[in-house]
């Protein structure tokens, strides 16, 4: 086994552990998570806002819960085209409400995507 295998292989082990982690999130936690509709409250993004590519926005969310308005602890990513003020529909945990979820199907598939071919690859690589 060579060095490129072993470092594909640790690759797909960490995308493996991260997609296992956030669907065990997900399973635990849908029974306290519901659903409501929110208001972007503030934005960040890690590059400069001008740059689109390869950028993404960041929001703490205001929203109401059994009539108690509630700023989000975390931020969750939101659509590059929202601004302040924008309403999105979020998850919170209905035992802590101001904790938002953020357990997307999407990021568990790419993570088992990037896993898979990081095997492929270093089955490849250990042939070659």
């Amino acid at each position: 086994m060579n060095n490129d295998s072993i470092f594909l292989y640790i690759i797909a082990a960490a995308a493996v552990v991260y997609a296992i982690g956030n669907a065990y999130g997900f399973f635990v936690k849908r029974a306290r998570c519901t659903v409501t509709e929110g208001t972007v409250y503030s934005i960040w993004t890690p590059g400069p806002e001008k740059m689109r590519f390869r950028n993404s926005k960041w929001a703490k969310i205001a929203y109401k819960v059994n009539g108690k308005r509630y700023i989000s602890y975390n931020r969750i990513q939101i659509p590059m085209s929202a601004e302040v003020g924008t309403k999105i529909t979020i998850r919170y945990d209905a035992l802590q409400p101001d904790m938002l979820y953020s357990f997307s199907w999407k990021k568990i598939g790419i993570a088992l995507a990037v896993a898979a071919v990081c095997v492929i690859l270093g089955v490849m690589t250990q042939m070659a």
